[in-house]
């Protein structure tokens, strides 16, 4: 409900929540979140096959452009064309300035509540 209670959860489940997301859109997710996976959690495959990565933060303080290059440099070693980072902090402006233009797409906490109440939402409706 609040981004207080996202950031209380263990970050393995927070990890699987944001799984459960792209999975509730249609999308393939496969966990990764292990050692040598480059900061990579999930790994997602849209419709027509393309390959994204995602980095889940469950951070309360700011990201900065360092990891949001050390996620460019994860997408090119995976032959990834989408970067998603999603967090329960927020960006510095540096962080977001950087991502413009790429294909980088970054979800801060109050992003992220719209976007679980969003498939709450859509959840309710499929019932």
């Amino acid at each position: 409900r609040e981004i207080e209670d996202l950031q209380i959860i263990p970050p393995r489940q927070f990890e699987l929540l944001i799984s459960a997301v792209f999975e509730q859109f249609g999308f393939h997710t496969e966990k990764v979140g292990r050692s040598g996976d480059h900061g990579i959690d999930l790994i997602v495959f849209n419709k027509s096959g393309e390959k994204w990565v995602v980095q889940c933060k469950r951070w309360r303080g700011s990201i900065g452009e360092p990891v949001l290059r050390d996620l460019y440099g994860s997408m090119h070693h995976e032959n990834a064309e989408r970067g998603f980072l999603m967090t329960t902090g927020t960006f510095t402006q540096a962080a977001s300035r950087w991502a413009e233009g790429k294909p980088i797409t970054l979800y801060d906490g109050a992003n992220m509540i719209r976007l679980l109440r969003c498939v709450q939402r859509q959840m309710k409706i499929k019932r």
